[in-house]
């Protein structure tokens, strides 16, 4: 879970994600089911990225690390994501899927 505060309202607001481990960090994706518009708790994050995680019953605070489809490092992290997920795709984010969708 994921619980950001409100860019408009400051009210908490919680999102169930899937996750990847990196290390001591949690990789998540913002998608919106290909809508090319950023989900609202990506908003939420980039304007306070103090955070709260819960994995089962632990919760803790943590800073949220935007990382846009240009940035070195990428590549790796969508592949953990996907194979962590067991839903591999074959092209990167910001590539266009209109024509060779994700693949299930």
């Amino acid at each position: 879970m994921l619980r950001t505060t409100g860019r408009k309202t400051g009210q908490t607001r919680t999102n169930s994600l899937v996750y990847a481990k990196d290390g001591d960090r949690y990789i998540v994706v913002a998608s919106k089911g290909g809508d090319p518009k950023a989900p609202a708790w990506l908003l939420n994050l980039r304007a306070k990225p103090a955070v709260e995680v819960q994995i089962g019953r632990a919760r803790f605070p943590a800073a949220a690390t935007e990382i846009g489809p240009s940035e070195v490092g990428l590549c790796p992290l969508w592949k953990l994501v996907n194979d962590e997920n067991f839903r591999p795709v074959r092209r990167l984010p910001e590539e266009d899927h209109a024509a060779d969708p994700l693949v299930p």
